[in-house]
C-alpha cells in the first residue's frame, strides 16, 4: 500500500503503527511523526511477529561498579 509502518510494543503486546520517514541514509531513517521519544520499537525480527503478540523487554543486566 505504499505506507510505512513499524512495530511499537504498547502494555507489553506489539501494535503496528504507520509513520512517516524524513532524512534516510545508509545507516539511518528519521521519524518525522507517528511516534514519540519513549516509544519501544522492535528493530530486530520482525518477520514472526504480529499485531496483538505479547512480548517482554529484555533488560541487560547492568554492570557492576568495583571498588578500588
Amino acid at each position: 500500500n505504499g505506507k510505512l509502518s513499524i512495530y511499537k510494543v504498547i502494555n507489553n503486546h506489539i501494535e503496528l503503527v504507520a509513520v512517516k520517514q524524513g532524512v534516510q541514509d545508509k545507516e539511518k531513517v528519521e521519524i518525522i511523526s507517528g511516534l514519540k521519544p519513549g516509544d519501544q520499537i522492535i528493530v530486530k525480527g520482525p518477520e514472526r511477529l504480529y499485531p496483538g503478540l505479547e512480548v517482554a523487554i529484555f533488560q541487560p543486566p547492568k554492570k557492576k561498579v568495583r571498588d578500588n
